[in-house]
């Protein structure tokens, strides 16, 4: 959702505006009715913490209640996805908001119950001369707050926390938590190196490299140890190969046809049941056109150890035996997807040397010498402009003999009557209208459409009484 218009992230990356459209607007409530985008907000440590949503552009009074159910619905279905959630959301909000209508009637209605009720026990007690005694009026006095046990709620340090400490240490931060004034829970001292996590804004930029569909048995991590990929050039569009790609170290190289620099640089990320995603490819004067044999490194489900590095490609199922606990995992890739997210990181390669244009000395209006014919072609006035090195030669046999390499087709040509440098034209040239193939619409030939049959030839053609497959030796007899 990153290419559309409306999409905003936050610099923490916590908060996410996406655009959304509601499935049945005209049966939301009327402050409902101009809602166009929504705050995603997902925590630090989601999913251990609760997803939330606000619904821009609506009152507060009708989007409030929608918003707590949303929350509701979200912590009770864990296993969903974030755009399933959006989707879930997109798709239900008619529904969400009849829900909390039913729940605001059935709020007020229990109200006027207990007002009732309470009018009620009051006439009851005017009628036998009692004063009813209320919630305030109760003779119970709030009892203060014990030192031993306060407001503050002490939670249980999760068993993988204990890693790595004593006995001491525990029952130690145990107790500075519940001495702790603000509640918090105490993660290290003074002199504890706790760094903070990496950004996503640091790995996520350039090209995403996902596996669709992976098919993981007996593995519980899988990344990419070197990544070979196939790019195309975005100067002339030729395919080139960047093999060995190791994580975060950038490779350069250059266009086998047009020598444009390139260079390419991968962010590894890990690849497990509930993400497909491989990485970020950082990429410069090229984009990715698809994935070549690679080297993963799976680990093992049951021992956790990484396996020696397997190479594989998109379609092939790999199977290994693990080393330490000799059982046997396989993966496959059915599917590579590349997912553009942001021009990159790399700068922008460097121009390098241009090809010296070809001087010919030409003037416009001048005829070219013998009217660009050559020994080959009598009848072809014009040169040509081969797109394979860009140079001028009259014709592709004057090509073959000066240049080491094969033609391509000429885009361009220069006119021989008038030396006007133009796109390619079959018969005459643009500028002056002559005819760049000899007589036009006279001979046999005719640039190509000439007529061949006997029938329909004139007369004074001397190919219309010719016989055909007459031998030399025959016409002397």
């Amino acid at each position: 959702m990153g290419r559309m218009a409306q999409f905003r992230r936050s610099g923490d990356g916590v908060i996410f505006t996406l655009p959304i459209e509601p499935k049945r607007r005209t049966e939301l409530p009327s402050g409902l009715h101009s809602v166009n985008s929504i705050h995603l907000i997902i925590p630090l440590l989601y999913p251990l913490q609760q997803l939330r949503v606000q619904l821009n552009e609506a009152n507060a009074e009708d989007a409030e209640p929608i918003e707590d159910l949303f929350a509701e619905k979200a912590a009770e279905q864990k296993q969903m996805t974030l755009m399933s959630h959006v989707n879930y959301l997109a798709q239900n909000l008619h529904n969400l908001a009849k829900q909390a209508h039913a729940l605001a009637a059935k709020a007020d209605k229990e109200k006027a119950a207990a007002a009732t009720a309470a009018a009620a026990a009051e006439a009851m007690a005017a009628a036998k001369g009692k004063q009813p005694q209320r919630p305030e009026d109760s003779t119970s006095l709030p009892q203060p707050f014990s030192k031993e046990k306060g407001h503050i709620q002490v939670i249980a340090r999760p068993p993988e926390w204990n890693v790595g400490y004593e006995d001491d240490d525990v029952e130690d931060s145990y107790s500075d938590s519940d001495d702790a004034d603000d509640g918090g829970a105490v993660l290290g001292g003074e002199g504890d190196d706790v760094r903070a996590p990496p950004s996503a804004d640091e790995v996520e930029h350039g090209t995403m490299i996902s596996f669709p569909n992976v098919e993981l048995h007996s593995i519980e991590l899988l990344q990419i140890s070197l990544l070979s990929l196939s790019v195309k050039c975005e100067r002339c569009k030729t395919l080139n190969d960047i093999t060995g790609l190791k994580p975060s170290v950038e490779k350069a190289t250059s266009c086998k046809k047009c020598a444009t620099s390139l260079s390419a640089k991968f962010n590894q990320q890990l690849v497990h049941e509930n993400s497909a995603r491989a990485g970020f490819i950082d990429l410069s004067g090229c984009k990715v056109a698809d994935m070549l044999p690679s080297t993963f490194v799976p680990t093992c489900a049951k021992c956790s150890t990484p396996s020696q590095g397997l190479v594989s490609v998109r379609g092939e199922t790999t199977a290994n035996v693990c080393r330490e606990c000799h059982s046997k995992f396989t993966f496959k890739i059915p599917e590579v997807k590349f997912l553009y997210v942001s021009p990159g990181s790399l700068p922008p390669p460097a121009a390098g040397m241009r090809r010296k244009q070809e001087k010919l000395g030409l003037h416009a209006g001048d005829q070219l010498p013998e009217r660009g014919a050559c020994a080959h072609y009598r009848k072809s006035y014009r040169w040509f402009r081969f797109s394979c090195c860009n140079r001028v030669y009259r014709c592709d046999k004057c090509h073959d003999q000066a240049e080491d390499h094969i033609n391509e087709w000429a885009n361009r040509m220069i006119c021989g009557f008038c030396s006007r440098e133009q796109n390619y034209a079959v018969e005459a040239c643009r500028f002056c209208g002559r005819s760049v193939i000899g007589r036009r619409g006279k001979g046999f030939w005719e640039g190509g459409k000439g007529n061949r049959d006997k029938i329909t030839m004139r007369k004074k053609d001397p190919r219309k009484y010719k016989r055909i497959g007459t031998s030399a030796a025959t016409k002397k007899d």
